[in-house]
């Protein structure tokens, strides 16, 4: 597990910025998170944004205050510097034009207008599906902040199904459950979350049938095998008994099946730290900074739970972290965690150069035709190097 270091924040506008905003009338809203960006002015109609406009205004929203240079080099990277100048003078000229207020200000260096509120500061994604027209550069931030956001909205989720589950609303933590894995299929966390909670509130069958969709979907994404504790939480599933029914009175409204036993400790998700919080601390000090780190200890000792710990925990700090382990099976099929890890750090394989996607083909089919070829064993290095460095926005 290794997290990238100090990362772009999702907002870091000076705070002199921002108070000299709140005390300024509000005259222009945008609407940044999705893939329809548009310009709300005080009554009037609302106004569509083009891909490079949006991507200026959101990058300043989440940037803040950027030298003029720099953001003519972000949107015009093909140009020479000074028609990259030139472009941004007159689109920013024609942004004015078109909304008859001033949503840029500044000289040398550009911001919003004090006058400008956006919708971004708490926003689960920035600009929805657009960024194939803008340069490699905006594409790699717009994919560092969307995962960065997309990981934000997963660990909120992932505590308000925890809180539910420990206040024993088994119904909500499981519609709760059920959401996160459609945000990560691959999951087997998210996967045993949903069998957990379908076996608390009684449902043995549709905890089963749970297990069934976990082992397809890592069947035919990844070749492998749920692994270790997803088979002890089966084990004990399976090996529980199904308490008798009593019918339902003629009229009365169906009632949420009684639940079953309860799952033992080691099985509860989370399991209870108990005295763990140094080893935690000791973890996420040089994660922080983008450094190594090696966990050893003997099996059964938690060492997945602490790193799961540690991953949650940097992940509310704004950081970008990815869990990926080793699975029963692995050894019988080449490049089975290369390719899991370039999974669940490259979801976006379309934005790697086509020669990178051919040569991790070899090890993930998903990202494209495999070659006819064979490729040299240093190509498929650098295109790794290169899809892992794009997925920490732009790292080597």
């Amino acid at each position: 597990m290794r997290a990238d270091g100090p990362l772009t924040q999702l907002t870091r506008v000076p705070g002199d910025t921002i108070q000299r905003m709140a005390s300024t009338p509000y005259r222009l809203r945008l609407l940044l998170a999705g893939s329809t960006c548009q310009c709300l002015l005080v009554d009037q109609p609302a106004r569509a944004l083009g891909p490079r406009d949006a991507a200026l205004l959101a990058w300043l929203a989440v940037e803040g205050p950027t030298p003029r240079a720099r953001l003519a080099a972000l949107l015009w990277p093909d140009s020479d510097a000074e028609a990259a100048r030139n472009a941004l003078r007159q689109r920013l000229f024609q942004l004015r034009r078109q909304l008859g207020v001033d949503a840029v200000e500044g000289q040398l260096t550009l911001a919003l207008s004090a006058a400008v509120r956006h919708d971004l500061t708490d926003a689960d994604s920035v600009l929805g599906d657009i960024g194939a027209e803008l340069g490699e550069e905006l594409q790699q931030w717009l994919h560092q902040q969307r995962s960065q956001r997309s990981q934000r909205a997963v660990a909120r989720a992932e505590a308000q199904a925890d809180t539910a589950e420990q206040m024993q609303h088994h119904d909500r933590a499981l519609t709760i459950a059920r959401g996160l894995l459609l945000q990560q299929p691959g999951s087997e966390l998210a996967h045993r979350r949903v069998m957990r909670l379908h076996y608390l509130r009684g449902d043995r069958a549709a905890a089963l049938m749970a297990f069934d969709a976990c082992e397809q979907q890592l069947k035919h994404e990844v070749g492998t095998r749920p692994g270790a504790e997803t088979l002890a939480l089966l084990a004990m599933i399976e090996s529980a008994s199904v308490p008798t029914v009593p019918a339902t009175p003629a009229g009365a409204s169906g009632a949420a099946p009684p639940p079953l036993r309860s799952l033992p400790p080691g099985l509860m998700r989370p399991p209870r730290l108990i005295a763990r919080d140094g080893c935690v601390a000791r973890l996420l000090a040089p994660l922080a900074e983008g450094q190594h780190v090696l966990l050893l200890a003997d099996a059964g000792l938690g060492k997945t739970r602490l790193m799961e710990e540690a991953a949650q925990q940097l992940a509310a700090r704004g950081h970008s972290a990815t869990v990926v382990g080793a699975r029963p099976g692995d050894a019988a099929r080449a490049f089975a965690l290369l390719a899991r890890v370039l999974q669940a750090c490259v979801p976006e394989p379309a934005a790697l150069p086509a020669a990178d996607r051919a040569a991790l083909a070899w090890a993930v089919p998903a990202f494209g035709p495999t070659p006819s070829a064979a490729v040299a064993a240093g190509a498929v290095a650098a295109a790794r190097a290169r899809g892992l460095g794009a997925a920490r926005g732009g790292g080597g």
